[in-house]
Parts: structure tokens; C-alpha cells; sequence
């Protein structure tokens, strides 16, 4: 239903959660935060309501 990604250096490298879960995001997230020590992140953003995205 979702997951992170978070390197050895404790930066949040990806998180995701599925479109159930959106109503509860800032909770997740923070949870996600506070939990693993997360400091920094790379980010990363996907506009999919724009009709734009970062491809690879």
C-alpha cells in the first residue's frame, strides 16, 4: 500500500503510498519522519494532475 526509500545516510530518497492511502498522508509521512530519523531529503516531484512528470 506503499513504501520509502531512505539511504545509509538516513536521506529520504523516495516515498510513495497507494491512492487508499492518500487521505491519511501527512500522518504516514510524519510517522515515516519521526520513526527512521529522517533529516534530509532528495527530492523528486511528479505532477501527474499538470500532465508533467520527471521521466528517467
Amino acid at each position: 500500500m506503499g513504501y520509502f526509500i531512505q539511504s545509509e545516510e538516513g536521506e529520504l530518497i523516495e516515498f510513495y503510498l497507494s491512492d487508499e492511502l492518500l487521505s491519511r498522508k501527512e500522518e504516514i509521512f510524519g510517522r515515516a519522519l519521526k520513526e527512521f530519523q529522517i533529516k534530509s531529503a532528495f527530492c523528486k516531484s511528479f505532477d501527474d494532475s499538470a500532465g508533467r512528470g520527471m521521466q528517467r
